[in-house]
């Protein structure tokens, strides 16, 4: 699992911490739960230096408003997105793996679009760029000259000079590696192991399981009754064992040692942050 962690403008993180193997974009599967209480309450202190959900939306909004003010300019029409207001956000839902039963239930380790964008808006988006006509995806998304290109470039000038994100990602990756050797972690996942041995499952960690290559075979879409299986005792063991609480706990800690150790980097992100969200707003506002 990855702990890649990225401040961005106009890229939404639905998932952290996960191989990107876990993501199925097959719309027809089943509906998704929502996020149970622990999901919505893994919250790390890097979060709070990357654009919000709801943040992202605010951005993608005023995009929005100033590519199709450049489309009809050149004749031709952008739809809006209806974005929601209030969003339920929890974006470290699979970071540690999937930690819910009914999700296990339903998905095994896959995952369609309503699982990690339950109001649709990617999909949304990918069914707007398929009705554009050719020449509107021209006006739209050509390198350097798009509407689309330039209202984001726009967004991204009006906010100022943006901070570099690789030292982000640096510390991220690294709090995510190191906390698995903290020593209450690295028992958790000793424990996690040997309660998935007594269940017939020979894996010695979550990724070993997640990662498995019979779920994810060409054509596998839909998890097969071994996947859910596997899947549903991985959740227990990780409720038998504390494993997501006592990970998350370590995690959060070596990511505030961070913030502290960097704090002129982390005032600098928060600020850029800021920025953003204003100039996506002084667009909506006019």
């Amino acid at each position: 699992m990855s702990g890649h962690r990225s401040l961005r403008i106009l890229l939404l993180l639905l998932v952290a911490g996960c191989s990107a193997s876990t993501t199925n974009q097959g719309g027809s599967a089943p509906a998704a739960p929502p996020p149970s209480r622990q999901a919505r309450e893994i919250v790390l202190p890097f979060d709070g230096y990357e654009l919000s959900l709801g943040d992202y939306y605010t951005v993608s909004n005023a995009r929005d408003a100033l590519t199709r003010t450049c489309m009809r300019h050149g004749g031709f029409d952008w739809e809006i997105i209806n974005r929601p207001a209030e969003v339920d956000e929890a974006r470290n839902r699979r970071r540690y793996g999937i930690i819910e039963i009914p999700v296990a239930e339903r998905f095994g380790y896959h995952a369609n679009d309503e699982l990690l964008d339950p109001s649709g808006i990617s999909g949304k988006g990918r069914a707007r760029d398929r009705g554009l006509s050719p020449g509107a995806a021209r006006a739209a998304h050509s390198p350097d000259t798009g509407c689309a290109i330039k209202a984001s470039k726009k967004l991204a000038k009006d906010a100022e000079a943006e901070v570099g994100t690789k030292m982000f990602h640096t510390l991220g990756d690294q709090a995510m590696a190191n906390s698995q050797r903290v020593p209450d972690v690295a028992q958790a996942l000793r424990k996690w192991g040997e309660c998935m041995q007594r269940r017939g499952f020979g894996y010695s960690t979550p990724r070993q399981a997640v990662n498995d290559d019979r779920w994810w075979s060409k054509g596998s879409d839909r998890p097969s009754t071994t996947e859910i299986a596997v899947a549903v005792a991985d959740v227990r063991c990780k409720q038998r064992t504390a494993l997501v609480k006592v990970w998350f706990e370590a995690e959060a800690d070596l990511q505030r040692a961070a913030i502290r150790e960097h704090s002129g980097y982390f005032k600098k992100l928060a600020e850029s942050k800021q920025r953003q969200v204003a100039a996506a707003r002084a667009v909506l506002d006019r």
